[in-house]
């Protein structure tokens, strides 16, 4: 198996605001340890309820911190309560795009709120945290206390995202530094036993094809894997993680760098994640243009004929090949070899100019995944 495939989630948290703890003897801060669902934002009288399906909570720590989801993404932070004033820091969150415009602005507004917060006030179950000099309020109900059974279920089964793509940072990490050396320990280990793989080869794979076919490097062969473009969504077990491989690997002192694009499934089993789906498929490179003799491209204009109607016009401008389809722009053509050609900038699909036993072409080969629309020659 090659090396590839494998992911580093990269989550990069810059670091949340402290606060001085307060001086013995100050009040004690009667939002520590609790955690808290919002039910309702109000602003100038009118009470607006969250949009169904969403779920906005905040959790205070004892040592001044504050996290949660703000519907979509998770957040932290820190603040500091004194008598009925509150004050959270700078906020940070993940940047996942959301699954609705709507919710992205549900999100957007509740982290505006909470950065201008300025009171609050407690009624047994009930939290109140009034913002923006008081002109809005955000209503939200007591869940579980801490350390009740039904609260150490949801850490266990649902902990923030934040701290989840942490432990799949660790996870991924040992899974990609795995494949180099050949350990087929760690993929015992973190993937499960019912793995669906499909690699870039369009193979579906289990985890033993995958274990059968696990081997360290050959000699002259070294590599890396840097992860970008990463986009996660994470919903209580299961997290799906979509990402661009970015491959370094030198061949007995030539250079390769493909890029593949990914997307994981991992379902946490038993208190641990395993990845139990990967699709993998590789990004094509802009191909690089065959030096042939411009003389060559005189022999391939002309006009050649889908249908009725529809054509395709091949002519030489100042030196460049250029083919223009019935009704579209005209667009360059650039040589695979002396018969093949493609569009400049893309990276599908090619015209392969067909000859008779003279050489005069006769048919264009329109191919795409090497399936071929064939165009007649008629002028």
């Amino acid at each position: 198996m090659r090396y590839s495939h494998l992911f580093l989630l990269a989550v990069t948290l810059l670091t949340p605001v402290r606060f001085t703890a307060a001086a013995t003897g100050a009040p004690r801060d009667v939002l520590a340890g609790t955690e808290w669902r919002l039910t309702s934002f109000v602003e100038a009288g009118a009470q607006s309820p969250l949009i169904e399906g969403t779920i906005i909570n905040i959790k205070f720590s004892a040592d001044g911190k504050v996290n949660g989801s703000g519907g979509c993404n998770s957040y932290g932070g820190a603040y500091r309560v004194h008598e009925e004033n509150i004050t959270l820091g700078r906020l940070i969150s993940t940047k996942r795009a959301c699954a609705a415009q709507a919710v992205t602005e549900q999100e957007r507004r509740y982290l505006e709120a909470l950065g201008s917060a300025g009171k609050f006030k407690l009624a047994g179950e009930q939290l109140t945290i009034l913002y923006g000099e008081g002109r809005g309020s955000l209503h939200f109900v007591k869940t579980s206390a801490p350390g009740s059974s039904s609260q150490q279920q949801q850490e266990g089964a649902g902990a923030s995202d934040v701290e989840t793509e942490k432990e799949l940072v660790r996870i991924i990490q040992s899974l990609m530094d795995a494949v180099a050396v050949g350990d087929k320990a760690v993929w015992e280990r973190h993937v499960a036993d019912d793995l669906i793989y499909t690699d870039e080869n369009w193979r579906v794979l289990t985890k033993r094809e995958i274990l059968a076919d696990f081997r360290p490097l050959p000699k002259g062969y070294t590599g890396s894997i840097r992860v970008a473009e990463v986009k996660s969504r994470i919903n209580g077990d299961a997290a799906v993680v979509s990402w661009q491989a970015h491959e370094e690997e030198t061949v007995y002192g030539q250079r390769l760098a493909p890029v593949y694009l990914v997307t994981d499934t991992y379902f946490r089993r038993g208190g641990r994640w395993q990845l139990v789906a990967s699709q993998i498929t590789v990004r094509p490179s802009e191909r690089k243009p065959f030096a042939v003799d411009p003389k060559v491209y005189d022999s391939l204009t002309g006009e050649y004929e889908l249908t009725s109607g529809v054509t395709y016009t091949v002519t030489v401008e100042g030196g460049r090949l250029l083919g223009q389809r019935t009704g579209r722009e005209k667009q360059e053509l650039l040589p695979a070899d002396v018969n093949t050609y493609f569009v400049k900038g893309t990276v599908r699909g090619e015209k392969v100019f067909v000859r008779d036993a003279g050489g005069r072409v006769t048919m264009m080969l329109d191919r795409r995944e090497n399936n071929d629309l064939a165009w007649k020659r008629i002028k």
